[in-house]
């Protein structure tokens, strides 16, 4: 806004950067001015004006953040093809995003959705401790989301829940 010129000239500032000069505008009305090509990342800019007597003022920097990626996910344990006498199982993974600190997580066991933690944080081991699972070959993923609702789903494993003994029918012993 300038109070005596109405006609302003403008920089736009991106990471620090001249990204745009000489930019036109009117005192006091709001301007749109379209950029593209950004890289995945936060990313800060300014504005910078002067009127025709050379009088300067540059806004305050702000932030903005471009993510189209999910979360990366890998799965620590258990292993591909793990077999328990447990009907506890417990589910390490790692999620990863490029931009967000924390991230909305869930576990699913033969695709039913069994727990969720909305407050992952980016790149630590996080567990899922599930019980009463129930006998027999099961499939197990991660799917997770960050803030900008970007998601992925982990590869699916199989892990096996066998409680029952082996049972003998017949022993014989001979001397």
């Amino acid at each position: 806004t300038d109070a005596l010129d109405s006609s302003l000239l403008c920089n736009l500032t991106i990471d620090g950067v001249v990204n745009a000069s000489d930019i036109s505008t009117t005192s006091a009305t709001a301007t749109n001015y379209s950029v593209s090509g950004f890289t995945e990342a936060t990313h800060t800019w300014n504005m910078t004006c002067w009127d025709s007597l050379n009088n300067t003022n540059t806004s305050s920097t702000r932030t903005f953040t471009i993510d189209t990626t999910g979360p990366t996910i890998t799965l620590n344990s258990p292993a591909n093809t793990f077999n328990t006498s447990s009907t506890t199982v417990t589910f390490n993974f790692t999620a990863t995003d490029n931009t967000q600190t924390t991230l909305n997580c869930s576990v699913y066991v033969n695709n039913t959705l069994q727990d969720t933690n909305s407050s992952v944080n980016n790149g630590t081991a996080t567990t899922f401790t599930i019980a009463s699972i129930t006998e027999g070959v099961h499939t197990w993923n991660i799917s997770c989301d960050d803030t900008l609702g970007n998601s992925n789903n982990s590869i699916a494993q199989t892990f096996t829940v066998d409680t029952v003994k082996p049972s003998f029918h017949s022993l014989t012993y001979s001397p």
